[in-house]
């Protein structure tokens, strides 16, 4: 499951491959080269990891760089997996879904 912060362009909820992949497909379209910029070690909070970092990436059109807002994710896995990805705006929000349960 990949979950966005509602104020993320064309972000939402998305379950299973077939969501994932439309949605990964969208975003991707917009880049001619995209990577996730890590601005902070990550933390481990029971059994989900918490990353602060931004999108780096050269426009499909302009082949300008660009680079996102600071944004925070939280990852959960099981067996090894990513089972979970979540991605925020606000570091409290984030911290607070990757609180132990």
């Amino acid at each position: 499951m990949l979950a966005t912060d509602p104020r993320w362009p064309g972000g939402g909820e998305f379950r299973g491959k077939a969501e994932f992949r439309r949605f990964m497909g969208q975003f991707l379209e917009a880049f001619a080269g995209i990577r996730f910029k890590e601005e902070r070690e990550p933390e481990v909070l029971g059994d989900a990891a918490l990353f602060r970092g931004r999108w780096v990436g050269e426009g499909a059109s302009s082949g300008i760089e660009t680079a996102s807002v600071p944004f925070w994710v939280v990852y959960r896995s099981r067996n090894g997996l990513i089972t979970e990805s979540r991605f925020y705006f606000s570091e409290s929000a984030a911290r607070e879904a990757a609180s132990p349960t």
